[in-house]
């Protein structure tokens, strides 16, 4: 049975724009469920004034916006921007209500650039790739410069979805270059796997087996790669090439926000 939410607040005529993913939202009813299903997408800027202008504009909600504001201007935490949206329509029991105060405090504490790469995976997800690469490629650099070290681990599996990412986009350039550093900092076989994937797309089968002997990669593992290649679907021809290629080129768009 689908899950239905009814609204307590009339639908706006305009929707808030949730820009990292370009969904429109048209109630706060809508605003909460994504707030509640997302909050690898929650920061100060997400309750900006947009947001409250929104709020007491088309929903009327002037003390909410009010308080929101209020908020913002003296530096309160994400807790005090987030739970106020959340108990104008009491939109999480007491127990919900605490748990999320708890979820909210320990994501306030985990470092920039941890954050950074959920933000990342959580847009990957969504096929937002240039923005997923963004947060990955912002969440490397401030783990340079971090005086706690999120550690190898931590910058490996960065560097992993980003080259997953930058091959879904067909730059296997910086999807190879991804991939080899990932490999290096992880030493896992998937690390490898996903480098060889890569090469093998980039450069090709000779180029493929010649890195498999350089890296010790034995027969029955170079056969389970090569039959998940074959595995894969082969390309076909579209009857209507003019509405494929329109309907490519719009993908791209959203893809890629060029």
């Amino acid at each position: 049975m689908s899950e239905v939410i009814l609204c307590q607040v009339p639908r706006a005529e305009q929707p808030f724009y949730a820009e990292d993913i370009d969904l429109k939202l048209y109630s706060i009813e809508e605003l909460c469920y994504f707030m509640q299903g997302h909050p690898a997408l929650l920061d100060r800027d997400f309750f900006g004034p947009a947001m409250t202008d929104w709020l007491g504009g088309e929903l009327r909600l002037h003390r909410l916006a009010e308080t929101l504001e209020k908020q913002r201007a003296g530096g309160a935490g994400l807790a005090d921007l987030i739970l106020p949206v959340f108990q104008e329509i009491g939109w999480l029991s007491p127990a919900e209500k605490n748990t999320w105060s708890e979820k909210i405090q320990e994501m306030e504490k985990l470092p920039g650039e941890v954050r950074l790469k959920q933000k990342g995976d959580v847009l990957a997800g969504y096929e937002k790739y240039t923005r997923a690469v963004s947060c990955y490629q912002k969440a490397l650099k401030l783990s340079e410069g971090a005086e706690h070290s999120t550690g190898a681990q931590f910058r490996g599996t960065v560097y992993y979805n980003a080259g997953a990412v930058f091959a879904r986009l067909f730059q296997m350039e910086e999807a190879c270059e991804c991939m080899k550093k990932a490999f290096d900092l992880l030493q896992t076989s998937a690390a490898r796997n996903g480098y060889l994937f890569c090469v093998r797309m980039k450069d090709g089968e000779e180029a493929f087996q010649r890195k498999c002997e350089e890296l010790g990669v034995g027969e029955p593992d170079r056969e389970e790669m090569e039959r998940q290649i074959r595995s894969l679907p082969e390309p076909s021809v579209p009857e209507d090439m003019d509405a494929a290629l329109n309907l490519w080129v719009r993908e791209y768009h959203r893809q890629t926000d060029l």
